[in-house]
């Protein structure tokens, strides 16, 4: 669950080398995100959906790892138990998932 206009989902997928999906609500992000990926070469690496955190479109243990970028839903939404327990369903058993809030987004945007 990315956010930032594909910033750290392409930030992941470059540095760890991570096959990356981002969902947003919002389709100019989306749209941003993949543009971003693909002037990095990252197309095949990174994809974006448009989704909402409270009802992940992915079935149940479906990633390794999960990060809920800028802590989506938890203070946006306003509907965080719905939002982590999303989170827990689409992680596989033993994987990781947490969340974030970002505070240096100008200097990765770069």
């Amino acid at each position: 669950m990315s956010r930032a206009q594909g910033v750290f989902a392409c930030l992941y997928a470059s540095e760890f080398g991570s096959r990356v999906v981002g969902i947003d609500l919002n389709e100019a992000f989306i749209a941003e995100a993949r543009r971003r990926a693909d002037s990095a070469g990252l197309a095949g690496k990174v994809e974006f959906r448009a989704g909402d955190s409270r009802s992940l479109p992915f079935g149940d243990r479906e990633f390794d790892v999960v990060v809920n970028e800028c802590a989506v839903g938890l203070t946006a939404i306003g509907d965080p138990t719905r939002v982590l327990q999303e989170m827990a369903r689409v992680t596989k058993p033993g994987g990781t998932s947490s969340s974030t809030r970002a505070l240096a987004q100008g200097a990765l945007a770069g």
